[in-house]
């Protein structure tokens, strides 16, 4: 240890239940481990040192999340979950309860199991937030485009969000870069 000052900063209006742990940031980390605003933190959950949650974040009961993971505003991660070190869960994210995550959950996506897989988007949470139904299907069709999954939505959401009709790319770059223009004009940005 360098003897560095470490901190711990937790938003205003957070709820948080008996039993939970909360870690500080680390002199080898970035030192401050921070829990933002409005945010549910359940009995007997445990937050590792470095980790950065964002806005509005429900962690159910007895949940346990590594070091050095971000977890992005409005995400839900389901009861008696693990989350491992340096993951990041994206924006308004569901983590189905019992979930082993250990890689990162895009955001508005639905993730369930052990270990965890893509189940579908946070069709609930879009809805509650009243993103146009339009909007909606673009980023299913983006999904489905993205993650190659189109049993992902299987008997529910396919006449809703039928698949994009994109020509196939040569390479892995361009379908990245078409990729990443789609969810550019998905998310707002053109």
């Amino acid at each position: 240890m360098n003897g560095l000052r470490t901190f711990l900063h937790i938003g205003e209006g957070c709820s948080i239940r008996e039993g939970v742990v909360i870690h500080p940031g680390t002199d080898e980390g970035s030192g401050l481990t921070h829990v933002g605003d409005n945010c549910l933190v359940m009995s007997g959950v445990h937050i590792g040192h470095d980790v950065r949650v964002g806005d509005g974040v429900v962690v159910s009961a007895n949940t346990s999340i590594g070091g050095h993971v971000h977890v992005g505003n409005g995400a839900v991660i389901g009861g008696q979950s693990a989350v491992h070190q340096f993951v990041h869960i994206g924006q308004e994210a569901m983590v189905g309860g019992h979930t082993a995550v250990s890689k990162d959950v895009p955001p508005w996506s639905l993730v369930k199991g052990s270990p965890a897989a893509l189940a579908g988007i946070n069709l609930i949470r879009l809805r509650r937030l009243g993103v146009p139904r339009r909007e909606i299907r673009d980023l299913l069709q983006t999904y489905r485009y993205v993650f190659g999954q189109e049993t992902m939505f299987q008997g529910k959401g396919m006449a809703f969000a039928p698949p994009l009709n994109l020509p196939p790319l040569p390479t892995p770059s361009q379908r990245a870069r078409q990729v990443c223009h789609l969810l550019y004009s998905v998310l707002g940005g053109g």
